[in-house]
């Protein structure tokens, strides 16, 4: 093996070890950095229009399942209030605090990971699952299921063992500390300013 070839062999390994780091594997997964938050589309906890130079793409989360906003479909409120709590009125309150939450955290720049596999939707434009890291290198996904916002649920595929542990464990302590939806305490939301700072 040649010089170039040993250093094109040691940049790629380098990039396969950080997705690694970062609880998803590199075959596939593509980066888009400096992403923005499009505030004027619909967006939710788990799903969100993002803007990258002029580019719109909605990304849903992978193995991350937020709260309703809406009962529009009634069916998903109905299996999420039996998950959570029994009661479809604190499924909804849940899911708009969820949206909040994110929003806020979506303020700064974030970082989405993604392999393109289509998350489908009700809207006319593609969706697709993507992991978000935020300004401040936390992950999305798993701040919201610490906060009691989400459930360690949905799509996996890609994603490292360590990493769903990570979510897995999450759900528990926040079922067991009763946060957010799971009974009674309001998950505390990141302040503005925070956000800004991040």
């Amino acid at each position: 093996m040649n010089k170039v070839s040993s250093f094109r062999f040691f940049c790629f390994f380098v990039c396969f070890l950080g997705l690694e780091v970062r609880g998803v594997r590199a075959a596939g997964w593509e980066k888009w950095e400096g992403c923005r938050l499009a505030t004027s589309e619909y967006h939710d906890g788990d799903s969100f229009h993002v803007v990258k130079q002029g580019k719109d793409k909605i990304f849903r989360l992978y193995a991350v399942d937020t709260a309703e906003t809406s009962d529009e479909f009634p069916g998903r409120v109905e299996e999420q209030a039996e998950y959570f709590c029994d009661r479809a009125a604190d499924i909804l309150a849940a899911g708009k605090q969820a949206d909040e939450f994110t929003r806020r955290l979506l303020l700064k720049p974030f970082t989405v990971e993604t392999c393109w596999i289509d998350a489908k939707g009700s809207s006319r434009q593609q969706r697709f699952f993507g992991k978000i890291t935020l300004a401040d290198g936390s992950d999305l996904g798993l701040r919201l299921v610490e906060a009691g916002l989400a459930r360690s649920y949905g799509l996996r595929q890609g994603l490292q063992n360590s990493y769903l542990a990570k979510l897995d464990r999450a759900e528990a302590a926040a079922k067991a500390a009763r946060r957010g939806v799971w009974g009674g305490k309001a998950a505390e939301l990141p302040a503005d300013d925070e956000a800004e700072k991040a």
